[in-house]
């Protein structure tokens, strides 16, 4: 491969991601929007993403007695990003924040079912790689509460804006 930098910034672009969670958050879906930043330095970027997780929260049960739970969780990130091409992929790493909020139902065995959610902040790192700017894959950790390791791949589309 042979490694370039760009000489103009990355293109808006936005796209959708198939992704999973560990930490009980499960399968989900998402949308991303990243941009490149015109400076003298090439490949400074921002990420944004925003991503839908269906599963079952871990929800832990003091007495011991059985819980059943539902839910899902929605995260929205925003992650500065530094990116270098090779050839036709393109590798970027980077860290910022993301709000985790996470949304539960359960039940204990003969008493009513019970909503509830939490809502965390945290520091998140992400690292991935772009072919040809249009398939992307990427793995992003987040710390904290509601830290979760999460890997998405997806497809992106040049924005018209």
């Amino acid at each position: 491969f042979k490694s370039s930098r760009s000489s103009a910034a990355e293109p808006r672009q936005f796209g959708g991601q198939l992704g999973f969670a560990n930490e009980s958050l499960g399968f989900g879906f998402g949308v991303r929007v990243s941009s490149g930043i015109p400076l003298p330095v090439s490949g400074i970027g921002v990420l944004g993403t925003f991503d839908v997780f269906l599963g079952s929260p871990s929800v832990e049960d003091p007495t011991g007695a059985k819980v059943d739970t539902s839910g899902h969780a929605f995260q929205i990130g925003l992650f500065p990003t530094y990116s270098y091409a090779f050839g036709d992929i393109r590798a970027y790493a980077g860290a910022g924040l993301s709000m985790l909020r996470s949304s539960y139902s359960f039940e204990f065995e003969g008493l009513p079912k019970e909503d509830a959610s939490k809502t965390f902040t945290s520091l998140g790192l992400v690292t991935g790689a772009k072919f040809k700017d249009r398939f992307f894959g990427e793995v992003r950790y987040q710390f904290g509460d509601g830290k979760h390791l999460a890997v998405a791949a997806g497809v992106l589309f040049n924005s018209p804006w």
